[in-house]
């Protein structure tokens, strides 16, 4: 009688969440497939579609630029990745241990959850706008340590993302 109930149970459970799991999949799976299918064609902003076949793919494949990106893209992943495990080992180390202070520490990490994202995002743009930002000035123009502005917007993002 048991074995009866469980599979009952089951097919229940089953039938109670195939409506949630059938709309999460058409959410996903139907923009993934239209992007699919976009990607063999030429489309314009007008609306106008132009069959290209795999121009767009061999397009892609032959910029120098894609693989650039990709890199960027892996030194960001390794980045944040890396960082928030090793930010947050350490913060939780540092949370764990006896020492002066201790509560304030506690307080100065916890600090980032209580800030607005949206005030934090313009508080780092004025601190690394290329044009009149803080950075650049004792970058550029005060410590000459480089001559350009903005190259550095790889650690600039993975700082963002650690904050």
């Amino acid at each position: 009688m048991s074995s009866v109930l469980i599979k009952n149970e089951s097919r229940l459970g089953l039938k109670l969440v195939a409506p949630a799991v059938g709309i999460i999949g058409l959410l996903v799976i139907c923009p993934i497939l239209f992007n699919i299918y976009l990607s063999f064609f030429d489309v314009q902003l007008n609306g106008t579609k132009t069959f290209v076949g795999m121009e767009n793919y061999t397009d892609l494949l032959g910029n120098p630029r894609y693989y650039h990106s990709i890199g960027v893209s892996v030194i960001y992943l390794i980045g944040t990745v890396a960082g928030t495990t090793i930010l947050g080992l350490a913060a939780a180390i540092l949370m764990n241990q006896e020492f002066r202070f201790r509560n304030l520490a506690r307080g100065l990490i916890l600090l980032p959850y209580f800030a607005p994202v949206i005030s934090v995002v313009f508080g780092w743009q004025f601190i690394f706008d290329p044009v009149n930002g803080i950075y650049n000035h004792v970058v550029v123009d005060v410590l000459h340590l480089t001559d350009t502005r903005g190259k550095i917007s790889s650690v600039i993002q993975i700082l963002l993302c650690l904050w």
